[in-house]
């Protein structure tokens, strides 16, 4: 499906803040940088608010380490201003007009994707050309911990597997979680972006997805 001529260039915007745990953002950035898809055409943009030197100073000294990290760029929100909300997805907002790949996707601190990931959602984005979103699982890393990581690892299987499946095939809303989800960015500025004041800025994004009629899977 993925020929170099007709891959679908990425974005991704990991929006941080106070993460000053230098092992959560090595882990991450490595995570990111063993994807398997071409670095030419991926775009990382570290998305932290304007006061935050603290994750700053950590994403600075990781990536000056290793060369191959280049080409993630860290990218500082403006100040808050009076009345202003400050939350995740008023920083994306912020980041969005940045962006240039042909999709744009969403990290968090802590995750790991797979390093197939990309090429599934780029074959996904080719086999699909109306399709405008696409979420991907979401599962836990360490669900042999306890009961508690048990029992948060099945409530994840079903959802991603059952519940949002149904959702799709009966033609819903699909409300879509904070992170690994792939927006087209034409789409994605097309809704007018996330809702700065919403905390569950991702399902809402879900539900004008819906409301602009642009089919998610």
């Amino acid at each position: 499906e993925c020929a170099k001529g007709n891959a679908p260039t990425f974005t991704f915007l990991v929006a941080l803040f106070n993460e000053g745990n230098r092992k959560v953002l090595y882990n991450l950035i490595r995570a990111i940088h063993v994807l398997e898809y071409d670095k030419s055409l991926i775009q990382v943009l570290f998305v932290i608010p304007h006061k935050d030197t603290v994750t700053e100073e950590t994403l600075r000294s990781i990536i000056k380490e290793k060369r191959k990290y280049d080409y993630m760029k860290i990218f500082r929100t403006p100040p808050v201003k009076e009345g202003e909300p400050q939350t995740k997805p008023r920083d994306l907002n912020y980041a969005l007009p940045e962006a240039e790949g042909d999709i744009v996707c969403i990290f968090d601190a802590e995750d790991q994707p797979h390093p197939k990931q990309l090429l599934g959602v780029a074959g996904a984005a080719l086999r699909y050309p109306n399709t405008q979103a696409f979420q991907c699982e979401l599962s836990y890393t360490n669900v042999d911990e306890n009961v508690s990581t048990r029992l948060a690892a099945v409530s994840y299987a079903a959802y991603f597997n059952y519940v949002l499946p149904g959702y799709v095939s009966m033609n819903w809303a699909l409300p879509f979680g904070g992170t690994s989800n792939y927006f087209r960015r034409s789409a994605i500025k097309a809704i007018g972006g996330w809702d700065g004041h919403n905390i569950t800025e991702d399902a809402n994004a879900g539900i004008l997805f819906k409301l602009f009629e642009f089919s998610a899977i």
